[in-house]
């Protein structure tokens, strides 16, 4: 399906159809067990729709705060399954969106940043 939007659709519909899976992606997480096996196959589906996501055309200009706070709290899923790499791709993009779109000072910046640098002194 992903490579069929990505062969067939416009920059736009791909950028619309990535915003409706993020949709998705983001129930399928509030809806999922506490087994660690079942939060681990969400994973894959999460990062390819980062990737979606993220590498549209135009993408840093449709990015909205209500998209960073909940790619935030995907960060923060992935934080407590260990996966570490993948963490750190979303959590810097937020902190690089938060950086251009509010500036260096605004608090949800500062926040960010906090939780990018966190994790390399625990």
């Amino acid at each position: 399906m992903h490579a069929w939007g990505h062969d067939r659709l416009a920059k736009e519909e791909q950028w619309k159809f990535s915003q409706a899976t993020f949709g998705l992606v983001v129930d399928a997480v509030e809806g999922c067990g506490n087994a660690p096996e079942e939060r681990l196959r969400l994973v894959p589906h999460m990062m390819a729709n980062f990737a979606a996501l993220t590498g549209a055309s135009n993408a840093s200009n449709r990015v909205t705060e209500a998209l960073l706070g909940e790619l935030e709290g995907l960060g923060g899923f992935i934080t407590d399954l260990g996966r570490w790499v993948e963490v750190g791709v979303i959590k810097e993009f937020v902190l690089s969106e938060r950086m251009r779109v509010l500036g260096d000072e605004h608090p949800y910046t500062i926040m960010a940043l906090a939780i990018v640098v966190k994790p390399l002194y625990n």
